[in-house]
């Protein structure tokens, strides 16, 4: 396992995990990491290139997980060769709040970028909280 070390990158919201696939896995900083997502709202882990088992055994670290899509992980394309729901991530383009329609929203999504934009492709999060 590697060192375990975080960054908060604003003053209010998001924080840099600085640590290996191996050590996430482990579930060994669980509770810290959980801890960092409540005060945080978004962990960034750079560079790891997971695959989908060690992507859904670190997500069972932090608790129950709500298996979806093929294998348990749910595709984020609009891609309907991919994704047959493609044409619903559309609505998600300019604002959205994952699993705002479910009795009880998930608690977090773990992302695993596999094949990024060519062009745009930004992301921002709000903390509604902090607001």
């Amino acid at each position: 396992m590697m060192a375990f070390s975080t960054i908060d990158l604003t003053a209010r919201i998001g924080t840099e995990i600085r640590t290996d696939a191996a050590t996430l896995v482990s579930g060994a900083h669980a509770d810290t990491i959980l801890a960092l997502l409540q005060q945080r709202g978004v962990l960034i882990v750079r560079g790891l290139h997971m695959s989908r088992e060690d992507q859904l055994a670190f997500s069972h670290t932090l608790g129950r997980v709500q298996p979806q899509g093929e294998g348990g992980i749910f595709k984020v394309t609009i891609d309907p060769k991919e994704n047959p729901g493609a044409e619903y991530i559309k609505g998600a383009f300019f604002w959205h709040i994952d699993g705002a329609s479910d009795d009880v929203p998930n608690f977090a999504a773990t992302l695993n970028a596999k094949s990024l934009s060519r062009t745009g492709g930004s992301t921002y999060f709000a903390n509604t909280y902090a607001a």
